[in-house]
C-alpha cells in the first residue's frame, strides 16, 4: 500500500508540473519569434544602409535583326513610345548612341512626376545600350542587350537597377517590386507591338 502511494503522490506532482512545463516552453517560442523578427528587421536596416540597389530583369524573343531593334531601344521619341513610365525626352548633349551624352526624362508613375538627367555610359552598337539616370528621388541604371538567336530572331534583355536616396524609400523598397518588375514586362509587350508595326522585312535565310 505505501508503495503504491508512492507512485500515486509521484504521478500527481508530475501531472502538477505538466502545466508549468508548457508554458516554459510556449514562453520560449514566443521569444524566439520575437527574437527571429527583430533580427529579420535589423538586417533590413542594414542592409538599407549598406546596400539598397534594386535588381530586376525580363527578357523577351522578337521576330526582328539586332539591327531592326536598335533604333527602336536608342532614339528618344520611339522609347517614349514602349518605355512604360517615361513621358518625354529631351535632348541636352549629343545624340543617345554616343557615350556621355545627355538627356532630360520626365516620368510618370502612380500619380506622380518628376524629371531625372540621363547619361549614356556604354554604347556596343546593335547589341548593348546602357545608361544611367540621376533625380532627387533615386538613381537608376538601365542597361538593354540585343542577343541574335537567329536569322531575324532577337532576344531583347532589360535590367534596371534603383537605388531610392531617401533611407526609407531603400528600406521599403521590396513593397513596390511587384510595380517596378511590372513595369519592364509591360514595356517590352509595348516594343513587341511597336516592332510588329514595322514595315522593314524580315525573313529567314
Amino acid at each position: 500500500m505505501k508503495l503504491k502511494r508512492d507512485v500515486l503522490i509521484r504521478m500527481n506532482a508530475q501531472a502538477a508540473k505538466l502545466p508549468f512545463a508548457d508554458w516554459n516552453l510556449y514562453h520560449k517560442s514566443v521569444v524566439a519569434v520575437l527574437a527571429a523578427f527583430f533580427v529579420a528587421v535589423l538586417l533590413r536596416a542594414v542592409t538599407a544602409v549598406d546596400g539598397g540597389d534594386v535588381y530586376h530583369e525580363s527578357a523577351r524573343v522578337f521576330e526582328a535583326t539586332p539591327e531592326m531593334m536598335w533604333p527602336w531601344v536608342t532614339t528618344t521619341q520611339d522609347r517614349v513610345r514602349w518605355q512604360a513610365g517615361i513621358v518625354d525626352i529631351s535632348r541636352l548633349t549629343g545624340a543617345p548612341a554616343e557615350p556621355a551624352s545627355t538627356r532630360l526624362l520626365f516620368w510618370r508613375e502612380d500619380g506622380r512626376r518628376w524629371s531625372a538627367v540621363e547619361r549614356t555610359e556604354q554604347v556596343v552598337r546593335t547589341r548593348v545600350f546602357e545608361v544611367i539616370q540621376q533625380s532627387d528621388r533615386d538613381d537608376r541604371r538601365m542597361r538593354i542587350e540585343l542577343v541574335p538567336e537567329g536569322p531575324c530572331r532577337t532576344r531583347v534583355i532589360m535590367m534596371e537597377w534603383i537605388r531610392a536616396t531617401a533611407y526609407r524609400d531603400r528600406f521599403w523598397a521590396f513593397l513596390y517590386t511587384d510595380a517596378r518588375q511590372g513595369r519592364l514586362e509591360t514595356s517590352l509587350d509595348a516594343l513587341g507591338r511597336w516592332i510588329g508595326y514595322d514595315p522593314q522585312p524580315c525573313s529567314e535565310g
